[in-house]
């Protein structure tokens, strides 16, 4: 019955602006300010997040809120900012940073955004420096604090958490088109389910995947294979696959 946003607050008296999580009451009879969660110098705007996850800028999953933003306190290879994630308790309004792993910041571009909720997990990935765009995936737990590595060894572009599996889309190389794969994170085994995309014949490129709950979304986008031919003998297409 409640919507939870965050929203920004720019106080001129002092140049600061505050970042905080809002929860409103669906039929606006209710307006409660949570938290301030962040405080800069400067009307800074800090809600970035990758392009390639939209729709994943916040989200409410068991009583916490899952907000990225930039983090001027991490080592980071950007100009004066990380992307991270602040997480946050809706009910007491406490609130921490996404805990970093046991690797050197300095080379990677952390924490991104391109999160995902599944269970008491939080998937995250971290960007390698000098590596064509690899991004390794790591997953931390909501409840025991823990911080794991999920043993993906193939490039992915995209991925998605669904029963315990990870689906993800490997990139395109030129004429070579992309993989969507699912990794049992029990099992440790991989399944290519690459021939279920060929929709018309045409093998899929480049896709974004999204989770419902009930369909696996995929944003199928020739225009970024590299090649304009390919761009225009194939029209991008949405694609829904059920979870059997």
């Amino acid at each position: 019955g409640y919507v939870h946003y965050s929203a920004s607050e720019y106080v001129e008296a002092d140049e600061k602006e505050y970042y905080k999580l809002i929860r409103a009451k669906a039929d606006g009879t209710e307006f409660t300010e949570l938290c301030t969660y962040q405080t800069t110098m400067g009307n800074a705007m800090m809600h970035g997040i990758s392009a390639e996850n939209f729709g994943r800028v916040m989200a409410v999953h068991r009583g916490l809120a899952i907000v990225p933003f930039y983090d001027y306190d991490l080592p980071t290879l950007m100009t004066d900012y990380t992307p991270n994630t602040m997480i946050i308790d809706i009910e007491s309004g406490s609130y921490h940073k996404l805990p970093t792993p046991n690797i050197d910041l300095t080379k990677t571009t952390y924490g991104q955004g391109d999160y995902f909720l599944y269970e008491d997990w939080l998937y995250y990935t971290i960007s390698m420096e000098h590596s064509n765009n690899f991004k390794s995936l790591y997953r931390y737990n909501l409840v025991s604090g823990a911080t794991e590595k999920v043993d993906i060894s193939e490039k992915f572009t995209s991925y998605a958490v669904i029963d315990g599996c990870v689906y993800y889309s490997t990139p395109t190389k030129g004429e070579a088109p992309s993989k969507l794969l699912k990794y049992d994170l029990e099992s440790g085994t991989v399944t290519d389910l690459s021939e279920q995309l060929a929709i018309d014949g045409t093998p899929f490129t480049n896709a974004v995947l999204m989770w419902n709950g009930e369909y696996l979304i995929i944003q199928d986008r020739h225009y970024w294979t590299g090649s304009e031919g390919i761009a225009a003998a194939n029209k991008d297409k949405v694609l829904l696959m059920d979870k059997d």
